[in-house]
């Protein structure tokens, strides 16, 4: 868990660096590119390519990865304008609160125990 944590404030830094050197759209596609790379070796190993999908499945595989974009993107230009560290608490404090949204949009209940613990979050990135 150390170990996986030292990364991930090392990807802030080192995208904050990488931003002088590259465009964001470069450095998107290079993200991607090195993360479908990585995973064939386990996808030939599976055989996973033929599988069949239904609509609904193709629709959310193609919304996530439109979001996953779109959040590459920002990660990019925000490490580029302002601070890694800020970026990380940003990062940190609101995917939480998308994920909370998301679920409560799909599942139409909202425990009061979890409105606690988003607002929690949310002061604690405040704080921070």
């Amino acid at each position: 868990m150390s170990f996986a944590m030292l990364t991930w404030g090392i990807a802030w830094t080192s995208a904050k660096i990488v931003n002088s050197f590259l465009d964001y759209n470069n450095l998107v596609f290079l993200r991607f590119f090195v993360g479908v790379i990585t995973m064939l070796p386990f996808l030939f190993n599976k055989k996973i390519f033929n599988c069949h999908l239904s609509t609904y499945t193709k629709l959310n595989i193609l919304s996530v990865g439109v979001l996953f974009y779109l959040y590459n993107q920002c990660f990019f230009i925000a490490t580029d304008k302002g601070s890694a560290g800020m970026g990380a608490v940003f990062v940190t404090t609101t995917n939480p609160i998308i994920t909370f949204i998301i679920a409560s949009l799909i599942e139409r209940k909202i425990n009061f125990k979890d409105c606690i613990a988003i607002f929690i979050g949310i002061l604690g990135g405040c704080i921070i």
